[in-house]
């Protein structure tokens, strides 16, 4: 179980980190921009850090191991649709909204699984494991990957993903759940709500720094044919981000509400321990281009 585990979050570091050193051959192969494979990448750190907190919400719910294959099997899916594209806009399914939303299903999963199933003398060595593969994953990237792109084609990375999450999900398959599923416990729709758009928005910010700045804006922001904000002036960066944390915190007031009221005690933990994981996964998606 931990080899699975770790193989899945070693592979999910490689494939950002892959994926920056394919850029120009994507470019050409796909008759598309730069700035346009950029927003793939960009689109997929909003997509996954949305929707992290979420995904540890139906883990919670459903069950870690199952909310792990579900995540597992649509980041694989994502991952076939991405080798074959023959287009930027179905990349952009396949890579930034499939795989994104697969890898905002297993990350949470992947922390809540290897805690639970390992008790407080190997839980440290488990954990760090998973860390250090994430980090050879991230490594890898830049050599596997440019090695792959250089002598066959950077599609060879994304198949081979799907062939190693394929194995992953079989080897999970023998993992039994430590408790079913419990339908009963409202979701909270309202919270995942706040969450996604907070975390988008942070992101969003984040990525509009590189472009527009971070305080006063370096060129123009042109939405829908129109001006919105003139270069010298604020930059979105300030606006997106005021307005990520602005969600954040109704957010964290509205989770605390409802911890208060009894409504979701058991969750606590892992939302706060989703939150900085989804923080520290976020930026290093953004910085990595």
């Amino acid at each position: 179980m931990l080899f699975a585990l770790a193989t899945q979050q070693l592979l999910m570091a490689y494939d950002s980190t892959a994926m920056n050193v394919a850029l120009s051959d994507i470019v050409k192969d796909l008759g598309t921009t730069l700035t346009g494979v950029q927003s793939a990448i960009s689109l997929y750190a909003l997509v996954m850090a949305a929707l992290m907190i979420s995904g540890s919400k139906l883990g919670s719910r459903h069950g870690y191991v199952r909310v792990f294959m579900a995540g597992a099997v649509i980041y694989g899916t994502g991952a076939v649709v991405t080798a074959l594209s023959p287009n930027l806009p179905v990349m952009l399914l396949g890579w930034s909204l499939l795989e994104g939303v697969g890898a905002a299903l297993v990350f949470p999963a992947i922390l809540s699984i290897a805690t639970a199933r390992f008790d407080a003398a190997t839980r440290t060595k488990a954990l760090a494991l998973i860390g250090v593969m994430a980090g050879v994953g991230a490594a890898l990237g830049p050599i596997v990957g440019g090695v792959i792109t250089r002598f066959l084609t950077w599609r060879v990375s994304f198949l081979m993903e799907t062939v190693v999450t394929l194995l992953v999900v079989l080897l999970m398959r023998r993992v039994v759940e430590q408790r079913g599923p419990r339908p009963g416990r409202a979701f909270d729709v309202l919270g995942a709500v706040l969450s996604a758009l907070g975390f988008g928005l942070v992101v969003a910010a984040t990525l509009a720094a590189g472009r527009y700045g971070v305080f006063a804006a370096r060129d123009d922001l042109i939405l829908f044919g129109r001006t919105v904000i003139v270069k010298g002036g604020v930059a979105p960066t300030v606006w997106l981000g005021v307005a990520g944390l602005c969600t954040l915190v109704a957010f964290g007031w509205w989770e605390h509400r409802r911890v208060v009221r009894g409504r979701n005690r058991s969750s606590g933990s892992t939302c706060c321990v989703t939150v900085r994981r989804g923080w520290a996964r976020g930026a290093w998606l953004c910085s990595s281009w």
